[in-house]
């Protein structure tokens, strides 16, 4: 087969053929036929998944059995070519994902990994940081890295010492940019225009000066930004089509970056207007969503401590945001509002999110 088994991939057999399935390093299910011991070459199933639960022969043919991001077992069976995946009822059996090294597994970068990730204003030393690392149940964090509207100042990212320290420490983290704001939102801040050309030239604008505080501060293409676009009122049709036209254009010109663009909003507003063009072809798709739903308003509320936070299955507001939009490690809640929490004698003032979404790195 060449290359290096990380772990053992999952096979079925039949006769001298064996057919060997794997997870690659994009997230992406691979299949192999070893004819008499000599390898086919790799061929890509389609898709993005978490862990491989194995394979099994049946009278038709080979059929692959995986466990999904949406939790669910999912099947696909090979009758002469692979015939799709389809969704299999009951609960679904987990394992850990299967790792092969050859070039065509390992030309992806790794999907991300999903955990606790927490935002704050000001970016905390590189002290901090590492007490909070070997010390808090977070393994993310949110870093304000420009924009009109960004309240702190964090000098500590105009180069890329802070982001090596903390990288090497072992954290992941989630660029943010807070640029001019709908011109509907309900509190004092820089607005983008309502005008749609002027909005689209100010999110291109917006997503090349992002790309470059991006890059000052260490973090290189390949990497995602989120745009922080505060929550507003989607009932003023003008003002969602301005939005519309202004993140258009920043996911555009962070592509032509290389950055991968994403965005922050309310799930109530921001998030679900984007949801509705998900499948329009006239609008550039974000890469990721990171959504605003708390719970309960007061960060402080002792009810936080038993409350499980979902990426999946939104409703009320958002439920125009289905579970097909944005499945595969593409999502991140911020469910919990500003707290203090204190980690290894270090406090901090908090949000805290639930994260499977790109990170850097």
């Amino acid at each position: 087969l060449g290359g290096y088994i990380g772990s053992l991939p999952a096979t079925a057999s039949s006769g001298s053929t064996t057919t060997v399935f794997a997870t690659g390093g994009d997230g992406g299910l691979y299949t192999q036929a070893v004819v008499n011991g000599n390898p086919q070459g790799w061929l890509s199933l389609g898709g993005v998944v978490t862990s491989n639960t194995g394979a099994a022969i049946d009278v038709n043919g080979v059929t692959a059995f995986i466990r999904s991001t949406d939790g669910q077992l999912w099947g696909q069976r090979f009758e002469a070519a692979w015939q799709g995946w389809g969704q299999i009822g009951g609960v679904p059996v987990a394992s850990d994902p299967v790792a092969i090294s050859a070039p065509i597994i390992t030309a992806g970068p790794p999907p991300p990994s999903g955990g606790l990730g927490f935002d704050t204003c000001e970016a905390p030393s590189v002290g901090q940081m590492g007490a909070w690392r070997l010390n808090s149940p977070y393994t993310s964090v949110g870093i304000y890295i420009g924009g009109e509207n960004r309240a702190c100042s964090n000098s500590a990212l105009s180069t890329n010492a802070w982001v090596s320290s903390v990288v090497a420490q072992g954290w992941r983290l989630m660029p943010i940019y807070v640029g001019l704001q709908a011109p509907c939102i309900n509190f004092g801040s820089t607005q983008l225009s309502r005008d749609l050309s002027v909005a689209a030239a100010q999110g291109a604008a917006s997503a090349d000066d992002a790309a470059n505080r991006a890059g000052n501060a260490g973090i290189s293409p390949g990497a995602p930004i989120y745009y922080d676009m505060e929550g507003y009122n989607n009932a003023d049709a003008g003002c969602v089509n301005a939005v519309r036209a202004f993140v258009n254009a920043w996911v555009v010109q962070l592509h032509a970056r290389g950055y991968r663009a994403a965005m922050y909003s309310s799930l109530c507003s921001g998030i679900v207007d984007q949801a509705a063009v998900y499948d329009n072809a006239a609008f550039a798709r974000l890469d990721a969503i990171w959504f605003a739903a708390w719970p309960y308003g007061d960060g402080n509320d002792p009810r936080y401590n038993s409350y499980v936070p979902n990426l999946f299955g939104t409703s009320g507001c958002g439920a125009a945001l289905t579970d097909a939009m944005w499945p595969f490690h593409q999502r991140a809640h911020q469910f919990r509002p500003g707290h203090n929490e204190t980690y290894n004698g270090v406090t901090i003032n908090i949000d805290t999110n639930a994260v499977d979404a790109p990170l850097f790195p």
